[in-house]
């Protein structure tokens, strides 16, 4: 039987030992006693885990990851997101749960198309033990957890999502490719005139207020429609 690991990615001892107690005590309420839990403080130390656990068959349960890390030793901060791709990689079954301060549009669309997590928890709504104890319990039972902060990213992006049809989203996905709107027309049997009138309900669907392609493809890439 393979042995079970957990690991914590934080640079601040105190909040690291608060993550530990809380799976401290996940262990007893679902008993899972093998469970060894791991504390990092720097990218470097959690990749060397990593490899050392997956060089002894140990299964990678959960991963802690906080984003941005102060490295003791450099006085650089560092970005916790590279051990989160990395540990995506090279353990696609581990449960990871994103732990930041961060809130912004930006780092939510970064993280989700960088490592999918299971978990994404924003410090400032983690209330008390219980809170984060629930939402590790959630992951660890297979579902996924995230803030509401977060949920309502989500939402947002469904939302510009579902707002476009098929055919502007072919007509977005032949833009990213390059081809011109002459080009367009004729793969999808239409008129310049009505891709181009279709391209302009694309920009105003999405609130670009930019004629610019670039502008338009990249606000489309941030809401995950291309």
């Amino acid at each position: 039987m393979a042995t079970s690991a957990s690991l914590i990615l934080e640079d601040v001892p105190i909040i690291s030992d608060f993550y530990k107690t809380v799976l401290e005590n996940l262990k007893s309420s679902m008993d899972i006693p093998d469970n060894q839990i791991f504390q990092a403080n720097s990218n470097n130390s959690t990749q060397k885990k990593i490899d050392t656990l997956i060089k002894n068959r140990a299964e990678i349960a959960l991963a802690i990851i906080d984003l941005r890390l102060r490295n003791l030793k450099t006085k650089k901060v560092e970005n916790g997101l590279d051990s989160a791709i990395y540990l995506r990689r090279v353990s696609p079954r581990t449960k990871i749960v994103v732990i930041t301060c961060i809130a912004n549009d930006y780092t939510y669309s970064k993280v989700f198309s960088s490592c999918q997590p299971e978990g994404f928890i924003i410090k400032d709504e983690i209330l008390n033990a219980e809170y984060l104890e629930n939402a590790l319990q959630q992951l660890l039972s297979g579902s996924f957890f995230f803030s509401m902060t977060v949920l309502d990213f989500l939402r947002k992006q469904a939302l510009g999502q579902l707002s476009l049809d098929q055919t502007e989203r072919k007509i977005l996905k032949l833009m990213e490719e390059g081809y011109k709107m002459t080009d367009i027309a004729n793969k999808l049997a239409m008129s310049v005139s009505v891709v181009e009138k279709r391209k302009l309900n694309i920009f105003k669907k999405l609130n670009v207020n930019s004629n610019e392609k670039d502008t338009l493809l990249k606000e489309a890439h941030k809401k995950f429609i291309i």
